[in-house]
């Protein structure tokens, strides 16, 4: 199969699962207010009510296999937090989507997005430090507007490319030792990876010791899974990386001489000869700007907030970082329709469908709106080249 066609074919099926990924998503979500039956597995929309009596006019299904019917609250399932004494509505009415976004916090938003910001700019200078390490010298400000055309790239830009390609090609523009300059991207997110893990691990452990959570919870017992093989995958992949010694008792150089990029992978193990030999500043650069993750689970956490959500904040710092860890898997251009299945898969104990999906929408807009200074980025800069001109001066 032609390499542009494999590409297409790629991007397309891509597009098909995030598709299928948001109807399902969107399906169970309810735009309007509604009310579940007694067994909690049908939700209906409430059309209007209560009335005196506390019936609700609502309707069952979409489309043209919808109906209308009346319900009375014996036939209704109670909203947990509701107590005895609460009125029908706040008994039995559950907040769909456009109440669930119309009730935003402005100043709780507006802080949160000041807060993502704040992640992000932490984030640009790890990188930056990273590169430092590799003797690849340029400016803490170009470090910044390289990290957010990545962050476009990776956001806006559905393709086969990601940000982290991007951010690799131009900053090869600014040095001759192009192994450097991929594997300073490499690592960065290898070390993102790490910090969210560990994100999640001290809010696991805050939950077990403090009673918040019990580990007959199956939740918690998938989260601790989760975390168990990420780690046990970055400790496998740095120690390849950092250690000659073991690539060579394991002769992945058989291996990899036989890939298209063999070149690439060698002179990967020089640059990374430069992380062996300074590790103490690498693990000076990890301990520096492990609060990146922590700023931006915040600042997530805050936005479930300014939106009313009824989940404990522990919680946020648990979940948030596994959804993102899972949705870095590439099933989906920019994790779109993937990510918003796993927040309501991870956060479905604690709200309803409709908040949890206001919810993912906002953690979804606001990274976008801090996308929007890389716009600018890729469009005042250099022409970008087509992605076969990348990776061919990249080598991969």
């Amino acid at each position: 199969m032609p390499r542009t066609a494999k590409k297409v074919l790629i991007l397309t099926s891509k597009l098909l699962v995030a598709a299928v990924l948001m109807t399902w998503v969107l399906m169970g979500a309810h735009w309007n207010d509604f009310v579940r039956s007694k067994d909690g597995k049908t939700g209906y929309t409430v059309l209007s009510g209560p009335d005196d009596e506390g019936r609700f006019v609502v309707r069952r299904g979409a489309l043209w296999w919808s109906e209308t019917l009346e319900v009375s609250p014996d036939q209704l399932q109670a909203v947990e937090q509701a107590g005895p004494r609460a009125d029908a509505a706040r008994r039995f009415l559950r907040p769909g989507f456009l109440r669930s976004i119309s009730r935003i916090h402005l100043w709780l938003l507006l802080v949160a997005m000041c807060t993502s910001l704040t992640g992000v700019l932490v984030t640009a200078l790890r990188w930056w430090m990273l590169l430092r390490i590799q003797r690849i010298s340029i400016s803490l400000w170009e470090a910044v507007r390289l990290t957010f055309l990545g962050q476009f790239y990776s956001l806006v830009v559905p393709g086969t490319v990601g940000g982290d390609v991007v951010k690799a090609y131009y900053v090869t523009k600014h040095t001759d030792a192009k192994a450097g300059a991929i594997l300073s991207v490499f690592i960065d997110r290898v070390l993102g990876l790490t910090a969210l893990t560990l994100v999640a691990g001290v809010a696991l452990g805050v939950a077990l010791l403090s009673g918040l959570g019990r580990w007959s919870d199956p939740m918690l017992r998938y989260s601790a899974t989760v975390m168990g093989c990420v780690v046990a995958a970055v400790l496998v992949v740095m120690t390849i990386i950092l250690s000659g010694t073991l690539r060579r008792m394991l002769h992945l150089q058989k291996f990899y001489s036989r890939l298209p990029f063999a070149k690439t992978i060698k002179s990967f193990g020089q640059a990374a000869s430069l992380y062996r030999r300074r590790w103490k500043t690498l693990a000076q650069v990890a301990g520096m700007t492990l609060a990146a993750p922590a700023i931006w689970v915040a600042a997530l956490a805050l936005m479930g907030q300014s939106i009313d959500l009824p989940i404990p904040w522990h919680s946020y710092f648990l979940y948030i970082p596994l959804i993102y860890i899972l949705g870095s898997v590439p099933l989906t251009p920019g994790g779109a329709g993937w990510i918003e299945y796993l927040y309501l898969v991870f956060f479905a104990g604690l709200a309803n469908s409709s908040e949890i999906l206001a919810f993912a929408v906002l953690a979804r807009l606001v990274p976008i709106t801090w996308a929007i200074p890389g716009m600018i980025v890729a469009i005042s800069g250099p022409k970008r080249p087509r992605i076969q001109t990348m990776q061919a001066e990249l080598g991969i």
